[in-house]
């Protein structure tokens, strides 16, 4: 699991957290993220925030948890197949 702490900078106009958190984190999609904020892996301060839509200004900080994702192994499977 990653932990990472992040500021949001002064100039900053006010946006939901989502699609903030999908500017400083570009290698994760919005849907992720959400994922990540309704599981409670985000935090402003001691609060953990659950709700997307939760408003961003300048100055906040927050933390948040990026687990490591499920590796899936396929297997490949004999099906039957006439022609």
């Amino acid at each position: 699991m990653e932990l990472h702490r992040h500021k949001v900078p002064p100039h900053v106009h006010p946006e939901r957290l989502d699609r903030y958190l999908a500017r400083v984190f570009p290698a994760l999609s919005r849907s992720r993220l959400q994922r990540l904020i309704l599981q409670g892996r985000v935090r402003a301060g001691e609060t953990s925030i659950q709700r997307p839509s939760y408003p961003v200004h300048p100055g906040q900080e927050f933390l948040v948890e990026i687990p490591e994702e499920e590796t899936r192994t396929l297997r490949p499977e004999r099906i039957p197949l006439e022609i």
